[in-house]
């Protein structure tokens, strides 16, 4: 009886141990997902701000090649704006690398999340014939005009011919629905002072509505 006690608590030892280690990896990828999350959003909020910034000294690149074509002071000028930008360059990729590393401890620990939205709500927006078979990388990115919590606009070209892509956080049944609502909202409206929706697909935990782009 002693020995069967002995290995029923060893037995108990070892579960709460294991339970232990769970709870340890899951803090720990919590913690992991938090910093990640906290640099994301520091990340997009500075590139944001150099890209506002690469604007400003495009349009005072425009206007001094105009009154002091190969002047040192314009070299100067473009001196700092390609340094914006390759500062832009650097922050979007870092971005990127966050974005993969969240996928990452999200395949690890919640797979579930990851699951392909495409069927689902492509068979809930098909009657809009809005839904294509796309990605962003079809695209090319001029420059970001919005990048806020869980929705980035950029202004993109496609087929040579400037678009909005408005990207939107599919995390949870909640934002899916909420895509799906806005999506068919904006497909009903008809109206000229509203914005046509040209466009929707969609990639792992996020989609795009592509919009044209009007100046101004």
């Amino acid at each position: 009886r002693g020995v069967a006690e002995m290995e029923h608590t060893q037995s108990l030892l070892a579960d709460c141990a294991s339970i232990a280690n769970k709870l340890t990896h899951v803090e720990r990828t919590r913690a992991d997902a938090t910093a990640l999350q906290a640099e994301l959003a520091s990340t997009s909020e500075e590139l944001l701000t150099i890209q506002e910034e690469v604007i400003r000294m495009n349009a005072q690149v425009e206007l001094q090649t105009l009154h002091e074509a190969g002047s040192p002071a314009l070299a100067e000028l473009e001196g700092r704006l390609a340094a914006l930008k390759e500062r832009a360059s650097v922050h979007s990729a870092r971005k990127e690398e966050i974005h993969e590393k969240l996928l990452a401890l999200a395949r690890e620990n919640h797979p579930e999340l990851l699951c392909e939205p495409q069927g689902e709500l492509s068979s809930r927006l098909r009657h809009t014939g809005l839904v294509v078979k796309r990605k962003l990388a079809d695209y090319e990115q001029v420059r970001m005009l919005h990048d806020r919590s869980r929705q980035a606009v950029l202004l993109c070209k496609y087929n040579r011919r400037l678009c909005v892509l408005k990207e939107v956080g599919l995390t949870d049944a909640n934002s899916r629905r909420l895509f799906e609502n806005e999506v068919n909202l904006l497909w009903k409206l008809q109206h000229p002072a509203i914005i046509t929706v040209e466009a929707v697909f969609y990639e792992t935990l996020r989609a795009y509505i592509q919009m044209p782009y009007v100046a101004g």
